[in-house]
């Protein structure tokens, strides 16, 4: 289980994920409230579930877990944080590996259109995380 549930004083329960922030300080992200335990666990899997398919899904539209690994892999060897394609058009030998300084000026110009773009990306912390969440709650 990814979700995690927490006690609150009030014998309520609240379910959400730990996350390190920017100033690697450890924060509690609720999602939801429950008021048992019974339905804390029921919400949790549904995250859990939730969390699962669009990984699964991010990771198919990128040709699947071994072209994943691969463009992870190319992404640690050549020190970029992210990777370019055609939007809807995904093909492996058309893929534009950026640096961090090249990745936010995309997004600084996609910021300043509206968040129009005729590309899309994945950054290597999305392939990991989506990596872990589908092998963790494919178990």
């Amino acid at each position: 289980m990814r979700n995690q549930i927490r006690e609150k004083d009030d014998g309520t329960f609240e379910i959400g994920k730990w996350l390190i922030n920017k100033e690697n300080k450890v924060m509690f992200i609720e999602v939801a409230e429950a008021d048992d335990l019974k339905q804390a666990i029921d919400l949790a899997d549904v995250y859990d579930d939730m969390d699962f398919q669009q990984a699964k899904f991010e990771v198919d539209r990128i040709g699947g877990i071994d072209t994943a690994q691969k463009i992870l892999n190319e992404l640690v060897e050549t020190k970029t944080v992210a990777v370019f394609f055609k939007k809807d058009n995904f093909h492996l030998d058309q893929l534009r590996y950026v640096d961090q300084a090249a990745f936010e000026e995309w997004m600084d110009i996609t910021s300043k259109n509206n968040g129009i773009s005729n590309e899309d990306f994945v950054g290597e912390w999305e392939l990991k995380n989506n990596l872990k969440t589908i092998r963790f709650l494919s178990l």
